[in-house]
Formats: C-alpha cells, sequence, structure tokens
C-alpha cells in the first residue's frame, strides 16, 4: 500500500506547469492523454467550460471497473459543469491487484499534481463497483481527500475506516443492487466513528447511477464543503440547495415505497437544519409516519432486510462450498434458483420482490467471480459448475451458453455441448452468424442432432 502514500507529498511540494493546461479543450472529453514517464499509461480528462489554468479547481478522480476513462469521465460532466471540477479517470486502473492499481494511481496523480492547478483541499475521488472501493481506499490510506463518491460498493476488505476520516462520504447504490446491505451498513459503521456521510437510494441494480443522480450526490458534497468552510454560499444558494433537496423528494416518488420518501424527506431536514427553519419538512416527515400505508411499508422493509440477511448469508456460504467440491453438482441451484425467480414474480410485496432480486444478483456475481478470479486453480468441472449458476440466475443472457459450449467440447462431449445450444436458442437468441462463425462448434455442424436445432433460428434469419 506504500504507493498511495505519496499523494500526501505530491500534494505539498509539485508547482503546477501551469500553461501546459492551455492546450485542452475546455468543456470536451479528451479520451486518451498520456501520463508523464509512461508508454502506455492513459487517462480520460474533462475541462469544465469554467475551466482557467491560472486559478486553482476542485477535481474528481473516477475509477472505472473496467478501464473505461472516457465513460467514467461522462457520468460526470453534468456536476463538473455545475460546481467546475476537473474529471480525470485512468484508461489503466481496473478490477484487478490492488497493488498494481495503487501504482497506476500514483504516477496518474503525479502527472496530474505536476501539471494543473489544482484546489489541494478540494480533492475528491469517485468509481463504482470495484472502482468505488479503490476511491474509498484511496481516501482511507491518504487523509488528503475531500470527498468520496462511492457508487454500488463499500470499502474493500483489508482496508477500512478507523474514525478519524476527515473526508465526506455519498454512497449511491440501487435496491436491486447486490450490495444494498453491505451499503446500508457502510452507513451505520460512518455514523458510528463520527464520519459524515449520506447513503442516496434509487431504484436501479448493480450499476453506474445517471448523471442527475450523481449530481444529487455532489449537491450534497458542495453544501458539506460550505459547513468546512471551503467553499462559501449565500443564503440564496443554501435555499436554491434545499428547494432541490424538497423538489427531487417529492419528484415522481413511489406511493408504494414511502420509505424512501421519508428518507429524502429527513437528509433534507438533517441537512439544512444548522442554516434556517425546516418546520414544514419536519412535519411533512412526522405525518408520513403516521399513515398506515406507511407503517405497513415500513415492517415489510424491516423484514425483508432481516429475510435477505439470512438468505444471503446460507446461500453464499452454501455456493462457495460447492464450488470446493471435486464434482460440484449444479441440479440443485436450478431448483433454488428457479424458485427465487418464481418468488420474484409471484410476491405482491415489492420490499421482498426487491430482496430477492438482490439474492439473485449476489448469487450471480459470486458465481461468475468465482469463474474469473479462480480460472487457474479451479477444474474444468468447478468452472462450468460455476457458470451453469450464473446461467440459471438469468436464462437469457447468451455469454454462459458460449462459455459452456466451449468448455463441454474440451471434455469432450458432444451431447452436453448441443444440450446448450439448444438452451440458448430457446432462451430466445436470434443471432445465426455468431453461432455459424462460434470456432468449438465445427466438428459438431453435419451431424443431424446440430442441424435440427439449427434449423429454427436458421429460418428466422432467411
Amino acid at each position: 500500500m506504500r504507493a498511495v502514500f505519496v499523494l500526501m507529498l505530491l500534494c505539498g511540494i509539485l508547482s503546477p506547469s501551469i500553461a501546459q493546461t492551455d492546450d485542452y479543450e475546455l468543456g470536451m472529453i479528451i479520451d486518451s492523454v498520456r501520463v508523464s514517464g509512461t508508454e502506455n499509461e492513459t487517462f480520460a480528462l474533462y475541462l469544465p467550460t469554467s475551466y482557467r489554468s491560472e486559478v486553482l479547481s476542485p477535481i474528481v478522480f473516477i475509477f472505472h471497473p473496467g478501464g473505461s476513462g472516457s465513460h467514467g469521465v461522462s457520468l460526470f460532466v453534468k456536476a463538473a459543469e455545475k460546481y467546475g471540477y476537473v474529471l480525470v479517470c485512468s484508461n489503466n486502473n481496473k478490477n484487478g491487484p490492488q497493488q498494481q492499481n495503487f501504482d497506476y494511481t500514483n504516477r496518474l496523480f503525479e502527472h496530474i499534481f505536476s501539471n494543473f492547478n489544482i484546489d489541494n483541499n478540494r480533492i475528491y475521488t469517485a468509481g463504482f463497483s470495484g472502482g468505488s472501493r479503490l476511491a474509498t481506499a484511496i481516501a482511507v490510506l491518504t487523509k488528503r481527500i475531500q470527498g468520496v463518491i462511492a457508487c454500488g460498493s463499500g470499502f474493500p476488505g483489508n482496508v477500512a475506516p478507523v474514525g478519524i476520516e476527515s473526508f465526506s462520504y455519498a454512497g449511491i447504490v440501487g435496491d436491486r443492487d447486490m450490495n444494498y446491505m453491505e451499503m446500508k451498513n457502510n452507513k451505520k459503521l460512518l455514523s458510528a466513528l463520527g464520519v459524515s456521510n449520506e447513503l442516496f437510494t434509487y431504484g436501479i441494480a448493480h450499476q453506474w447511477p445517471t448523471q442527475d443522480q450523481l449530481v444529487v450526490a455532489f449537491d450534497w458534497l458542495q453544501l458539506e464543503a460550505h459547513k468546512k468552510g471551503l467553499v462559501e454560499l449565500d443564503l440564496s444558494e443554501l435555499e436554491e440547495l434545499y428547494q432541490q433537496a424538497l423538489k427531487r423528494a417529492e419528484l415522481n416518488y413511489d406511493p408504494k415505497n414511502l420509505v424512501r420518501l421519508h428518507e429524502r424527506y429527513e437528509r433534507a431536514a438533517n441537512n439544512f437544519s444548522s442554516f434556517f427553519g425546516v418546520d414544514s419538512i419536519v412535519q411533512k416527515a412526522r405525518s408520513l409516519r403516521a399513515t398506515e400505508a406507511f407503517k405497513t411499508q415500513q415492517r415489510q422493509y424491516t423484514e425483508a432486510l432481516i429475510k435477505e440477511q439470512e438468505l444471503a448469508e446460507t446461500y453464499t456460504q452454501k455456493l462457495l462450498e460447492d464450488i470446493e467440491k471435486s464434482k460440484p453438482n449444479a441440479q440443485p441451484w436450478e431448483k433454488r434458483i428457479a424458485k427465487i425467480l418464481q418468488q420474484i414474480e409471484e410476491t405482491s410485496d415489492p420490499f421482498e420482490k426487491r430482496m430477492f432480486q438482490r439474492i439473485i444478483a449476489q448469487l450471480a456475481v459470486t458465481s461468475y467471480e468465482a469463474a474469473y478470479s479462480r480460472s487457474d486453480s479451479l477444474t474444468l468441472q468447478q468452472l462450468m459448475f460455476c457458470f451453469d449458476v450464473w446461467i440459471y440466475t438469468a436464462p437469457d443472457r447468451p455469454y454462459g451458453y458460449f462459455v459452456q459450449m466451449r468448455n463441454a467440447m474440451k471434455i469432450p462431449d458432444q451431447k452436453l455441448t448441443l444440450n446448450y445450444l439448444e438452451r440458448l436458442i430457446a432462451s430466445g437468441y436470434k443471432d445465426y452468424k455468431s453461432i455459424a462463425n462460434f470456432e468449438p462448434l465445427d466438428p459438431l455442424r453435419n451431424s443431424a442432432e446440430y442441424q435440427e436445432i439449427i434449423q429454427k433460428i436458421k429460418n428466422d434469419n432467411k
């Protein structure tokens, strides 16, 4: 972890070569800027239209789990234009070895602080999934990050806050995200440690938030910067942020999710009560709590979380145990997962529905990550077990069938290969060209069984 600590020095001793930044067009995403002193390390850059090289600028270092710098930057443009942030997202940092990511980050920091006029008191990190874990790890280790925007994941297993953090933590998570419970627990931990934090929840799965959803988090971070004396907001600006919070709370709210509406009322009241009276919003929250609809939904929500904790622990432990078996059997998992998918369709309780969706997502991620992170140590049979479970969680996802057809031909088991092909087509897949060009199937193309299976999709592609 030594590499990231160099940031402490970078923030204090390097003098920016301001003239160099004048070469970049403002308000445009620049896909690939080379990191000084490297051959193949690059980053995407966005300088807001308000950027001036002679003025100190706040910055957001964005970490994309797939190393797509331009995509990562594109999601933060609206916030950058609103608040003047420089945006930087590495094309090299991605899900992978932690120390390697720290090394990439250190060289990126050195380049940025050597060439851009950055406000050292307003350095922010942000990321999604594995990128979120990296963003939070950097904040904890360097002690020089002002705020973190953590999307869809919390802290890595080997780096945790200890209560002396000065950064503000804006968590964002979907209510169908398998890390929903983790992010809820993170909020409890950070609050217990006295770390200023908020958790913004939306009706999404494990995915990047939208630009508008990210702006909500940056509005809160702007308020945090004001409270810390880093920016000065007048009363009209504070009132505007407050009114925006109220409008968002009630805009398109779901009457079947009054728990979230109450959460937004409470957030607005807590965040602005030190600036002016918030009696109206406090009363709205109190009135909402008194309704039978809210009481029922609050009970359903709580029961769903309790049930989720039990199911998630049981299923995850069982799945990991089965992966270790020399001859794991996927059939029981087909039945378990089919039952959960059926419960998703049949339940009238929206909180239970989302809970089951998170369980499915957790099983999908656990099986998929095991297959890829341990591909060198697992046997072919164990790998195929992982992909079978992954397929069961989303039968209409074609990639898993192609992987399994390749694996089945390695056994070799032609009958099993054809079974996966048949299931692929039955799932609704219609791309005949991709099947025709899939090399592992070449030895089977003249067989009657192959021709019979492929005939329907052939006809559809005429």
